[in-house]
């Protein structure tokens, strides 16, 4: 199998939007809402984003929406994706449906701040926080060359999302500068798509990691420095599910 950097390098050149980070190409779009309280935004460059994203990636991919998952309450969750493993999302976390928005005033309490699935009813309603224990982690029990996914509802009390990508223990990048960030909650219900793919380090090698977790920086909500949001829509994918990727 040869990869050819080039290739490479004019896809991801012609995404919509892009950044570079140090060990990973960085796919992001955000649709700012300006609606106030129970309302949210409507995905157009987020979904621009994902599309860009996906097209990097073979049809072997999968994409969890959270619409049918066997999770526990109080529990880690295991989610199994084709070609890439088992994820786990660990740290902090549940599974909210809107529909039971009447009968669970949490879920209400979230609608109302703007946190919604980006696609059908349900979602992982979770937290970054800048604590180790207790701030939303996701771990892979094989090395992801990407990963994708839609946040609801990040940025508009101060709080700034980071991402720090491990391998075997060791950082191997972190990633900020995602979303706007507002101290007045203005930017309430503002959604972003984060695409991370990790760079071509030689012929048939791509940047990986094992785990991701979402911390916060900033003033944050009543100084705690943390963010509650929602969280839909995962991709994952190893090195050989990159449709850079070509034959001799």
């Amino acid at each position: 199998m040869k990869v050819q950097k080039t290739l490479f390098t004019t896809l991801v050149a012609s995404l919509l939007i892009t950044t570079n980070a140090q060990a990973f190409e960085i796919i992001k779009g955000e649709d700012i809402n300006n609606g106030g309280w129970n309302t949210h935004a409507t995905l157009h460059k987020t979904k621009q984003a994902e599309k860009q994203f996906l097209d990097l990636l073979d049809n072997t991919v999968g994409t969890e929406n959270f619409e049918n998952v066997n999770w526990t309450a109080g529990s880690n969750l295991d989610l199994s994706f084709p070609g890439a493993g088992i994820a786990t999302l660990g740290g902090n976390g549940q599974i909210y449906n809107i529909n039971d928005a009447n009968s669970n005033k949490d879920i209400r309490r979230a609608l109302e701040q703007g946190q919604y699935p980006s696609s059908e009813m349900q979602y992982w309603h979770t937290k970054a926080t800048p604590k180790d224990n207790s701030t939303f982690k996701i771990d892979f029990d094989e090395d992801i060359a990407a990963f994708g996914f839609y946040a609801y509802d990040l940025g508009d009390w101060g709080a700034e999302l980071t991402l720090k990508l491990y391998s075997n223990g060791q950082l191997v990048d972190t990633i900020d500068d995602l979303h706007t960030i507002k101290n007045d909650g203005s930017t309430t219900g503002s959604a972003i798509y984060v695409g991370i793919v990790g760079e071509l380090l030689s012929d048939g090698v791509y940047q990986t990691f094992d785990r991701v977790e979402f911390t916060t920086t900033g003033k944050g909500i009543v100084n705690s420095k943390s963010d509650s949001f929602s969280f839909d829509d995962m991709t994952i994918a190893k090195a050989d599910q990159l449709r850079v990727a070509i034959a001799d």
